[in-house]
């Protein structure tokens, strides 16, 4: 929503993918972004196409199936649009600070499935390879459809990942 406002601030177009929001160049988009937002709980063709020479922004932990990432990508990316996967983690995914038990729920009610891991440490080396490999694989996705890849840990503050966001699309 954010990045909407500072786009639109540029004299950018902006909407919101999956919806049939046409794309709008004032501030009265906002409102109808903020209240489809919540609505955007997976990658979805919306009623509304995505003009060739548009830039894309997606911005997710992308934990879902890469090929339904790849798959959007390279449809949009034959169509003539760009785009910028930007990933958002929290420190806890990259790190896996904790000791002990943990016990791992979804939040998001995606699955209701429970995760417990009796001994955490002993999880946390072949976890933050596989933590490393996802990002790497979602740059190499973004490289492969002409798109970038952008990662903002939640540790920095929103102002700052604002800025460096706006500032490689600038480039």
């Amino acid at each position: 929503l954010a990045l909407s406002m500072v786009l639109l601030n540029g004299g950018e177009q902006v909407s919101l993918v999956g919806t049939d929001l046409a794309p709008q160049t004032s501030y009265a988009a906002i409102q109808p972004i903020y209240e489809m937002l919540k609505a955007q709980t997976h990658l979805a063709d919306g009623a509304r196409g995505i003009a060739a020479g548009s830039h894309v922004i997606l911005i997710s932990d992308f934990y879902f199936p890469m090929e339904e990432l790849l798959s959007f990508c390279e449809r949009r990316a034959a169509q003539r649009i760009t785009g910028t996967l930007v990933q958002v983690f929290d420190p806890a995914e990259e790190t896996l600070p904790w000791h002990g038990r943990v016990k791992f729920q979804d939040i998001e009610g995606i699955s209701s499935e429970t995760l417990d891991i009796t001994e955490v440490g002993d999880i946390r080396a072949l976890y933050a390879d596989k933590f490393k490999a996802h990002q790497e694989d979602l740059a190499a996705l973004g490289k492969k459809s002409g798109w970038q890849f952008e990662k903002f840990s939640t540790a920095i503050k929103p102002e700052e990942a604002l800025a460096r966001l706006y500032n490689s699309l600038s480039h």
